[in-house]
């Protein structure tokens, strides 16, 4: 895990990693992992325990690990926000 001494900023690249939902023939996905970056680094009642990032994770994501450049943990993916 990433230690709190060094917080995170808007725009740091990090890796999401996640198994997407099954397809219509029951068959897992691969593995996959995708790079984005940190858009929010606060939750929306100002605390510093959720962040934002700007990959599109899927149904099947929830759970993993977002990792940063050095692969430290720094949390798991818990839910999806859709923008247009």
């Amino acid at each position: 895990f990433r230690t709190l001494a060094k917080p995170l900023k808007i725009g740091e690249p990090v890796i999401v990693t996640g198994y997407p939902s099954e397809s219509m023939n029951g068959e897992f996905a691969e593995f996959i992992t995708n790079h984005a970056k940190i858009t929010n680094t606060q939750s929306h009642i100002g605390d510093n325990s959720q962040f934002m990032f700007t990959y599109a994770a899927k149904s099947g994501f929830s759970g993993g690990p977002v990792l940063d450049a050095a692969g430290n943990v720094l949390g798991m993916t818990a839910s999806a926000t859709c923008t247009s």
